[in-house]
């Protein structure tokens, strides 16, 4: 997207070292979701240096200067959908990238996962990006990488509150299901709902 840089937290690990960039993603700040906030500041180096998962950061200009906006993180999943949770259209989608077990009625798919995303509300810089432009950021990047290895589908999981749910409804996901909590992971609820997205040729 014009006006902003995306920088891959690995390979900015390789240039400064492990200590500046604690230094850089210190400030993130995201009292809206704690867990966004803690998984940058926390866990998002360890998952890079294993390969657990590839965190993008997302700079913008501010006073001629480039500040951090936001990030998404990026990782595989694999996924089981019950085929009753699916209308025919999702369906035929699915039937083409997903592995149907007749046994339990439901479909097994490796996917992309959105595991976090997020904006920083440090110093107002939240008003530089909205989050809109932070997701497409995101699906552009697993669309780019699809063009490479295959695929037309998005995954994440988020808390089911109707805002959050709308936000990625508008975007073009559709929910199909929950998934329960392990007992360790944070949350408000036992549970996150499921939605995915279909990648048309179109956009």
């Amino acid at each position: 997207m014009i006006g902003f840089k995306e920088v891959n937290l690995g390979i900015l690990l390789d240039q400064v070292g492990e200590d500046q960039a604690k230094s850089l993603l210190s400030g993130f700040s995201c009292p809206r979701n704690p867990d966004v906030e803690a998984f940058l500041r926390e866990k998002a180096i360890l998952f890079s240096r294993n390969g657990f998962a590839a965190t993008h950061l997302v700079y913008a200009s501010y006073q001629d200067a480039p500040v951090l906006v936001g990030y998404y993180a990026l990782a595989n999943k694999s996924v089981y959908i019950r085929a009753n949770d699916l209308n025919s259209r999702w369906r035929h989608r699915l039937s083409r990238f997903a592995v149907y077990d007749e046994l339990s009625k439901a479909y097994w798919v490796s996917l992309p996962l959105i595991g976090q995303l997020g904006k920083n509300y440090a110093c107002g810089y939240d008003s530089l990006i909205t989050g809109d432009e932070l997701l497409k950021m995101a699906c552009d990047r697993i669309r780019r990488m699809q063009l490479d290895m295959g695929g037309k589908l998005a995954y994440l999981e988020c808390e089911d509150t109707p805002g959050l749910i709308r936000f990625y409804e508008e975007n073009g996901f559709y929910r199909f299901g929950n998934r329960n909590l392990d007992k360790d992971e944070p949350g408000q609820k036992r549970y996150l709902a499921q939605m995915i997205k279909y990648f048309s040729s179109h956009g």
